[in-house]
């Protein structure tokens, strides 16, 4: 867990870092290097295959945002 003075933080993200790593393709939301996929407008390829992946990526942001929120105390969070 974080402590609200961030005494630990290099702890924590050692953990959060460990935590997001052994997840396969996940670790590039944590970094901001996996990005939101953009609705294309031309090609119907991209065009049917957006809303399965643009559900994969907010399926894998969501897991990675529990994985960091869930040791931040409230006081931090918020």
């Amino acid at each position: 867990m974080l402590k609200a003075d961030g005494s630990n933080w290099v702890h924590y993200k050692s953990q959060v870092e460990w935590a997001i790593g052994g997840q396969k393709g996940l670790i590039g939301h944590l970094y901001g290097t996996k990005l939101k996929p953009t609705d294309p407008s031309k090609d119907q390829k991209l065009i049917d295959d957006y809303p399965d992946k643009l559900e994969q990526w907010e399926t894998d942001n969501g897991l990675v945002k529990q994985v960091m929120a869930a040791p931040i105390p409230e006081s931090v969070f918020l």
